[in-house]
């Protein structure tokens, strides 16, 4: 652990003085929180008033991007024992020619705005509902994807978007979580296209037997698959073979079911039942479309040694674009 000392210009809760000494791990690999010298922050610290510690997992953040929090954390004493929902409501496109201007990691403190690395749309007009300890309210969805639900009891609450039957929310099962007392949340709400591939597998092989075995889709705009790494994918079943891929955005894909062998050795049998990508049919998906009966025969899968330990691309031939 390394000691931080700070030069303190307001305090919300906690010590009180000038300045305090708080300690975090060496580095974020131990969630040790990058602290600047000569930087501004708005620090969430855990432990008592002698021992105060900051992980990279708090909500501490510069406070140039903690400007709406410390808005808030001032107002707390005048604020009602009421509380307060909003947030967003978007639907992920997967628009193939959307170019990301950030590559996320699962190492990212902060992030920028979701829409600069995910393609997605508002869901303006779109009804929220929220139940509370009060009963029902609900509100629409602006044009720019907002929504607010203010003076709120303290107590759970559970938000509902009435979405069109095309689209599902993610999670599917909603959000549900607890108000505190003057207290407020944030909630990105987000919805997708809930197009379905369904099929059965029959496999001369118990699917069981492979080190592992399951369905991708792989776009078909694409100049080149990887079969390690679908558009999406599942697990089937693998007692009864029944698989149900979804939810896909609507588009063009290829079909396959990957087997990987104990020798993690690659074996890809594209529908409507061909190793060759050349042959494969290209399955056309509409939006919140469910397609059935995607069914396969794997008899003898031809295994190929992987090419690297992290790839296997296969280039999709000029006559399927």
């Amino acid at each position: 652990m390394k000691k931080i000392n700070f030069e303190v210009t307001e305090n919300y809760r906690g010590p009180k003085g000038t300045s305090i000494v708080a300690v975090t791990a060496v580095s974020e690999a131990a969630c040790g929180y990058p602290f600047q010298e000569g930087e501004s922050y708005l620090v969430f610290a855990g432990g008592d008033d002698s021992h105060l510690v900051v992980s990279l997992c708090s909500a501490t953040k510069l406070t140039k991007y903690a400007q709406e929090d410390i808005t808030y954390l001032r107002s707390i004493d005048s604020l009602p024992a009421r509380a307060r929902v909003y947030g967003s409501l978007k639907r992920y496109t997967f628009d193939p020619s959307f170019v990301p201007k950030f590559e996320p990691s699962i190492m990212d403190h902060r992030r920028p705005p979701e829409e600069t690395y995910r393609a997605m749309s508002p869901l303006s007009g779109t009804v929220v509902r929220i139940e509370t300890q009060e009963g029902e309210r609900e509100t629409i969805v602006s044009e720019s994807g907002i929504w607010e639900f203010a003076d709120l009891p303290p107590g759970p609450y559970e938000l509902h978007p009435v979405l069109a039957r095309n689209l599902v929310l993610l999670p599917a099962f909603g959000i549900r979580d607890t108000l505190e007392p003057k207290g407020c949340a944030a909630v990105a709400l987000r919805a997708q296209s809930n197009g379905h591939l369904i099929g059965h597998i029959t496999s001369d092989v118990p699917l069981s037997k492979y080190y592992l075995a399951q369905v991708g889709v792989f776009r078909a705009e694409e100049k080149e698959i990887d079969l390690i790494r679908p558009f999406a994918e599942k697990f089937p079943d693998r007692e009864s073979g029944n698989y149900d891929l979804g939810p896909l955005p609507p588009g063009k894909y290829f079909l396959a079911v990957i087997l990987t062998n104990d020798n993690l050795d690659e074996a890809a049998t594209f529908a409507p039942g061909t190793d060759v990508l050349g042959k494969a049919r290209k399955i056309e998906l509409g939006d919140g479309e469910t397609i059935s009966g995607l069914d396969f025969t794997i008899t003898k899968p031809k295994f190929k040694e992987r090419p690297t330990c992290c790839a296997f691309k296969i280039r999709v031939p000029q006559s399927l674009n």
